[in-house]
């Protein structure tokens, strides 16, 4: 809880014992932002595959599922990338952290303006690799241990438990994909700051990143946050789970 508070200090204020909330919410407009068409994109794009390449409708093989999701991963990290790297950014920006990307006032907009300024357009980019890594196996995960479970498992859509099963399933989908793939995430927010963010260690490649963290904090640096991570996951992944098929049912989908 302490860590938590902290978080939220005034650095640069006189009086270092108030907690100011708006720290807590740096990067908040650039994740909404993102937010939604990445939700929109894993959905259709998970489901669009299912259908070009599976078009007999195999709806029990597991292996299908997997796929289609890593396919849809790749599709919508790659389209929403840069708002990802905004987010990033603006995240850790604080008064005593100045990244020298975003300047005095940061934003979106202007991020991305010094960004392809200072390191070319591939500078939004930057750590993608990575974020494939990671958000493949991660969203391929999610989709398709909601999907093998909702199709094993979800009561008929006109049950009362129709919506509480869809949160329940869906937690449980967002806490897998989270929990197997969260060192690479660690890593892929390291080498997105490597050589932009001044305060951050510089890394020459994914496996330089790996052996230097691991060299000063061992194994617990891949699992920094994991906690607080897994807060925000799970009721996140449940919600949006069952958003996505209430909102199914409302269009009869």
């Amino acid at each position: 809880m302490e860590q938590w508070l902290e978080c939220g200090r005034l650095r640069d204020s006189r009086d270092t014992s108030k907690v100011n909330i708006k720290y807590y919410l740096l990067g908040n407009g650039a994740n909404v932002v993102r937010v939604f068409p990445f939700t929109a994109f894993q959905f259709y794009f998970y489901e669009l595959f299912k259908r070009v390449l599976f078009p007999k409708g195999e709806k029990n093989v597991y292996k299908m599922k997997f796929i289609c999701g890593g396919l849809s991963g790749i599709c919508t990290s790659t389209l929403t990338y840069p708002l990802d790297l905004i987010r990033t950014f603006l995240t850790i920006q604080t008064a005593e952290n100045k990244t020298g990307v975003m300047g005095d006032k940061p934003g979106m907009w202007s991020g991305m303006v010094n960004i392809v300024k200072q390191n070319g357009f591939f500078g939004l980019y930057k750590g993608w690799v990575m974020s494939m890594i990671g958000i493949v196996p991660y969203l391929a995960l999610q989709l398709s241990v909601f999907d093998y479970m909702a199709t094993h498992f979800m009561p008929d859509k006109k049950s009362k438990w129709f919506d509480v099963a869809n949160l329940a399933i869906g937690g449980w989908a967002g806490f897998v994909g989270a929990g197997l793939t969260y060192p690479a995430d660690v890593v892929r927010r390291k080498m997105q700051l490597s050589g932009i963010d001044k305060s951050a260690d510089a890394y020459t490649s994914i496996p330089d990143a790996f052996r230097k963290m691991y060299k000063h904090d061992g194994m617990k640096a891949f699992y920094r946050g994991f906690v607080a991570s897994q807060v925000k996951i799970v009721p996140a992944a449940a919600i949006m789970f069952m958003t996505n098929e209430r909102l199914k049912r409302l269009l009869k989908i």
